[in-house]
């Protein structure tokens, strides 16, 4: 218990220390973005286009269009099906929310996704810098010119229903049992090392590496990799653990924006942002699962002199003694303030030197 409990505090402290770190070099960033805002801009998109295991739809793709540049997103079928989502770029990324009929899944056959830009003069200021007064810094084939509104991006792509990457054949629920039991007591590059030895993995467990990675590149210091992974799932993913990726992103995002609870727990998070929903698949659903068999467990194990305690650590896939400090009170890592962290790892290097 003590020593999981200290690889949390460890990695916590190690993904703040590279946070600060990375402030340094923000002015240089800036400076450096700066000498590129006049360069014109060769617009490249590439877009994927995904139905999730309830046929809704998502949208994402690749872009070098700068940073917050809005895009309004269209899909229309033959069928007769037509919507519309807002999305911006990202890391040079962006993504749709998920396209349904009614809230259910859209029906088969050929559809068109077109991405359009709004003007240039309701573009964000930052993004009005780099592309110019009426977009004049666009330029290439998907750049299109009004004479009253100036330069906007119109991207088409085609596909039909079942021609997409996403329709992949899900993995036996041994193989997630094993990535789960991982990602529970933070051994992401466990996950990582699983994942390379299987010959076809599917869409999930490819999201999967990548949330995995970002973990790891975090605890190595390498902050724009670490991101670069995260987001490298699709806003709209809606697969195995989809509850966990969105959980991080919006722990980030909170810090990014300042905003007061970036280090809310997990099961916070679900309760206040998700209603508490544990669906199939859903990170959520498997700590669930775990909790109440290792609870099933333990009352069956009451009889022997052995500890509740000890008897969980040793036979628990879920382990969350980690989210609780050397006095017995729950006080998960994640909750804590960086001053916290440090004092609980110098009282436990302590202990561990000089004995309790």
């Amino acid at each position: 218990m003590k020593y999981l409990r200290m690889f949390m505090l460890s990695s916590a402290l190690l993904m703040i220390l590279a946070g600060c770190s990375s402030d340094k070099s923000e002015q240089v960033e800036l400076e450096e973005i700066k000498t590129e805002q006049q360069q014109p801009i060769q617009v490249e998109i590439s877009v994927n286009a995904e139905f999730d295991r309830d046929d809704r739809l998502a949208i994402s793709g690749n872009t070098n269009l700068p940073a917050d540049m809005e895009l309004m997103l269209s899909v229309k079928s033959e069928g007769g099906y037509s919507a519309q989502s807002k999305a911006y770029v990202y890391n040079s990324m962006f993504q749709s929310e998920l396209f349904t009929s009614g809230g259910k899944g859209l029906p088969d056959g050929k559809y068109i996704v077109s991405i359009t830009t709004p003007t240039a003069n309701v573009q964000p200021q930052n993004v009005k810098e780099i592309i110019g007064e009426q977009g004049i810094n666009l330029s290439g084939e998907y750049v299109k010119d009004d004479e009253i509104w100036g330069r906007m991006v119109e991207y088409s792509y085609e596909f039909s229903k079942g021609e997409s990457s996403a329709q992949l054949m899900p993995e036996d629920d041994q193989v997630w049992s094993t990535i789960n039991g991982y990602l529970a007591t933070g051994q992401y590059l466990e996950v990582a090392k699983f994942v390379d030895q299987l010959s076809n993995p599917s869409k999930d467990i490819q999201m999967m590496y990548k949330y995995a990675m970002y973990h790891v590149y975090g605890q190595d210091g390498e902050d724009e990799k670490s991101l670069e992974s995260l987001y490298a799932i699709p806003r709209g993913y809606t697969g195995h653990n989809a509850d966990l990726v969105s959980y991080y992103k919006y722990t980030h995002e909170s810090y990014e924006e300042g905003r007061s609870d970036p280090m809310i727990s997990f099961d916070d998070y679900i309760k206040l942002y998700k209603n508490g929903e544990m669906v199939k698949d859903s990170y959520a659903s498997y700590r669930s699962e775990q909790k109440q068999s290792s609870s099933r467990e333990s009352d069956s194990y009451s009889g022997n002199t052995q500890s509740t305690d000890t008897y969980m650590e040793k036979t628990s896939v879920y382990d969350d003694s980690g989210d609780y400090n050397k006095y017995g009170e729950y006080k998960p890592v994640e909750t804590m303030t960086p001053d916290e962290i440090r004092a609980e790892l110098e009282a436990i290097l302590e202990d561990a030197m000089y004995g309790e």
